[in-house]
């Protein structure tokens, strides 16, 4: 017996998983199979699979964007596929910076198409990232099709690692997000060092006890949130730092920094708040680092992040804890960093009439 309903897909024996490609006749951009073994450059740049000792009997599907043109397309299809009754899809991918996108579809036997998933490769990531889709109707059969379509960038790639089902029930992508559930709604660590989920134990004051915590040192700290088109709604991120930190969150797809701020000692648990307004593509990034400054010492650096909420409406306005006071942009401080020398308010408004 063949195909992902009966195997986990690992592309050492693509019999077994019984896919194939559609090449267009116009272009060279296409799904290829590779391993670690092989002495391709492919080899070199694509990170190592977690948890995978010997990383060399890997194999994986990728496609390479020094051919083909922008725009072109590749479909990695697996067809007549009727998904066991309470099993998720899963998979893991790898998109290079600039080069394009990866797509998820189903398609029933009448052509309807289905978009399950999306990825772009906005952000240089350095890691391989999970995913996962729920899927609802298991009494028909579908074809799943991932869709790579190259972008503007060479000598990038998009991969998939593996794909399968599983007895687990699939977490939505989603910004809004509490950390309370392992998957931690697909937001994914992009950087070597890695932002950790903790469960605090009732002591942090998080509102579910458990959060997500970098700890830098010498090297930054990169989260990723999934992507959402978002419009017209708040966004608050309840956050927390202790020594001396730099916290800054952007979107990467405007790449404009949103927030940033230097923290040095123990702040309250504090929020930071936007409003979007327009219908836009948004992937949170958060950057955390350790700070050196010649009027503090540095003693550590932890920044740990309660809850991201994505609500219709306008932010209300920001009431600061006691203990701290607000910057002119809608962000608390601590009350005694005022005319310190530092700024804490990214509009100065805490160094002013000093």
């Amino acid at each position: 017996t063949v195909g992902i309903t009966h195997h986990f897909c690992e592309f050492k024996e693509p019999h077994l998983c019984d896919y194939n490609v559609d090449c267009p006749e116009n272009t060279e951009y296409t799904w290829q199979q590779e391993s670690y073994r092989s002495t391709s450059y492919m080899t070199h740049f694509l990170p190592r699979p977690d948890n995978s000792k010997y990383y060399y009997s890997v194999y994986y599907m990728y496609t390479d964007s020094s051919k083909g043109q922008p725009g072109h397309t590749s479909k990695f299809v697996f067809p007549n596929i009727r998904a066991p009754a309470g099993k998720s899809l899963y998979f893991t991918y790898y998109i290079t910076k600039n080069n394009g996108k990866l797509q998820l579809q189903s398609k029933d036997s009448h052509g309807n198409n289905m978009e399950l998933f999306e990825e772009s490769g906005e952000i240089e990531s350095r890691n391989w990232n999970f995913a996962c889709v729920n899927v609802h109707n298991y009494s028909r059969k579908y074809t799943y099709e991932f869709i790579a379509t190259r972008g503007f960038g060479v000598n990038g790639h998009i991969a998939l690692l593996n794909v399968g089902f599983k007895d687990e029930y699939c977490q939505a992508r989603s910004i809004s997000c509490n950390f309370s559930n392992p998957m931690i709604c697909q937001y994914y660590n992009f950087m070597y060092s890695k932002w950790e989920r903790v469960q605090s134990g009732n002591v942090s004051g998080s509102i579910n006890d458990v959060y997500m915590q970098a700890s830098p040192t010498y090297n930054t700290h990169g989260l990723a949130s999934p992507t959402e088109n978002i419009t017209n709604s708040c966004v608050q991120i309840r956050y927390k730092i202790i020594g001396s930190c730099n916290l800054t969150i952007y979107n990467a797809f405007s790449k404009k920094s949103l927030f940033s701020v230097v923290s040095h000692g123990t702040t309250p648990w504090l929020i930071y708040q936007v409003y979007i307004e327009k219908k836009m593509p948004t992937k949170f990034i958060f950057l955390t680092q350790m700070v050196y400054n010649i009027y503090y010492k540095a003693f550590g650096c932890s920044v740990l992040l309660d809850y991201i909420n994505v609500t219709k409406n306008k932010c209300p306005s920001l009431v600061c804890p006691p203990g701290t006071i607000k910057c002119k942009n809608e962000y608390c401080f601590n009350a005694s960093k005022v005319c310190d020398r530092v700024r804490d308010c990214s509009d100065g408004s805490d160094e002013n009439n000093c």
